[in-house]
């Protein structure tokens, strides 16, 4: 049986079946660069990929952006300056 929680659009047909709903199912976590280029020291330990790519989302200027397969703690997000921008925000 699925609960409230579980994915209504695939019920128990698919590989997410029993896993949280769609929308809070992230397989990557990417957070923005705001007050320096990525660098040794610049992110935490345990990044999958990082961007040098400068970009502006809302109007606040990015230097990059560094990803991850888990959320970082709210310690790391503030001591690094990185911010996380769910899907669609900076669209």
């Amino acid at each position: 049986m699925v609960d409230e929680n579980t994915c209504k659009a695939c019920k128990e047909t698919c590989s997410y079946a029993g896993q949280p709903a769609t929308s809070e199912r992230i397989a990557e976590y990417t957070y923005y660069y705001g007050l320096r280029p990525p660098g040794p020291g610049a992110q935490p330990r345990g990044f999958i990929k990082v961007s040098d790519k400068q970009t502006e989302i809302n109007g606040r200027k990015y230097w990059g952006s560094v990803t991850y397969k888990e959320k970082l703690n709210p310690i790391d997000i503030f001591a690094y300056d990185l911010d996380f921008l769910r899907e669609g925000e900076g669209n």
